[in-house]
């Protein structure tokens, strides 16, 4: 569990991430050319519950600042203290963002972080806008790069490519499944995949599970890709044992 107590945190921070009880999994990312990792997603494993079943408490309560705290310390400091290299996707709420002294505790207890880090737009809640044009802010004056998660499902789609100003877009998992068995999901992602080299935007297919997937997906060259075929999202434990000398 991701003790936030050994942080540096102000008084209000602390009391905010006093009673959040998460670890986190990190799910390998591979460049599609090389076969090579190249950085990590971060995934919530919260303690007695789901992702979804907190998201969904946090937000009846109000609450949602207080995960999208958790998730961006929580991971940055499991991120460090596993050895990791290379990129880090973290996952942020539209709705949310950092205050000024918020991210300031941020950069001062991680300082290198932002030349690593994808903040990864989920697609759970409404966009706040006036505090998406502030994290924006945040996260372009850092030279941290924002990829659009769940692409095609939800709120995140075309016109979320504009708002968010993506560099990266990250096609669900329910266009990849079987997507050898029908021409339907492979001309959406086609569309996708084109839509996105127009654009200047790299690509990275998620939940690819089995090599007929692969096989199809290699002739639509996405930059990356992510999935069961290739890795499992490692809790700390089996993370160390596979990744770590």
């Amino acid at each position: 569990m991701v003790l936030f107590s050994d942080l540096p945190l102000n008084e209000r921070m602390a009391e905010k991430l006093k009673n959040v009880k998460v670890d986190f999994a990190f799910q390998p990312i591979f460049d599609k050319k090389s076969m090579k990792i190249v950085g990590h997603e971060a995934l919530m494993r919260p303690r007695g519950s789901t992702p979804l079943e907190l998201i969904k408490e946090y937000r009846l309560e109000g609450g949602l600042h207080t995960l999208e705290l958790a998730t961006f310390f929580g991971a940055s400091k499991a991120y460090y203290e596993r050895g990791l290299k290379g990129r880090i996707s973290i996952n942020s709420f539209p709705s949310e963002c950092f205050g000024q002294d918020e991210s300031e505790v941020f950069f001062q207890c991680f300082p290198d972080i932002s030349k690593h880090m994808f903040v990864e737009i989920l697609e759970y809640t409404d966009l706040d806008f006036d505090k998406w044009i502030l994290k924006r802010e945040q996260i372009r004056s850092n030279d941290i790069k924002i990829a659009l998660d769940d692409y095609g499902t939800g709120k995140n789609y075309m016109i979320a490519v504009d708002v968010f100003e993506v560099d990266e877009i990250k096609i669900d998992r329910m266009f990849v499944s079987r997507i050898d068995e029908g021409t339907y999901n492979y001309r959406l992602i086609y569309n996708m995949v084109e839509f996105a080299k127009t654009n200047s935007i790299r690509i990275c297919c998620e939940g690819v599970e089995d090599m007929h997937e692969l096989a199809v997906l290699e002739g639509l060259s996405p930059n990356l890709l992510q999935g069961y075929l290739f890795d499992k999202p490692c809790e700390i434990e089996e993370f160390e044992e596979l990744y770590i000398d």
